[in-house]
């Protein structure tokens, strides 16, 4: 483990726990993947694999990589969502068959920040050598 942690601005305190700790919070990391995957314990899952990333990430700014951050934020989307609601393990222990249609509110929250990701994405590469230039072409 590296003896230099780098903290981000307003995060100081967050510091990394002693090595077991990291291979605990990675194995309950997994844990909550695979409830969000399986939907079982959905929120509880999604809580806390948001609690449990955002945490790695803050721990060194060292790491940093934009898509780290995205997965923070759709993660933190995911808490909020139904997902739990249809085809998971949750509904196959309460013997509830609750099928019906999810709001257009939840299908349309992850979509906007994966509009508003690639939207400034792409506006972000609109400059002369990309426009007129073909600079990736000519690499």
């Amino acid at each position: 483990m590296p003896k230099v942690f780098i903290p981000y601005y307003a995060f100081e305190w967050v510091k990394p726990l002693p090595d077991w700790g990291m291979y605990l919070v990675f194995a309950c990391l997994l844990l909550a993947c695979f409830g969000i995957i399986l939907g079982l314990l959905y929120r509880l899952s999604a809580i806390l694999f948001f609690i449990l990333f955002t945490y790695i990430e803050l721990i060194d700014k060292t790491n940093y990589l934009n898509h780290y951050y995205f997965i923070s934020l759709i993660a933190f989307i995911l808490i909020f969502l139904p997902a739990g609601k249809a085809f998971s393990i949750d509904n196959r222990i309460r013997k509830r068959s609750d099928l019906s249609k999810v709001s257009n509110f939840y299908v349309l929250l992850p979509q906007l920040q994966m509009f508003t990701l690639y939207f400034f994405a792409g506006v972000a590469k609109l400059n002369h050598d990309w426009l007129f230039e073909a600079q990736p072409l000519k690499l």
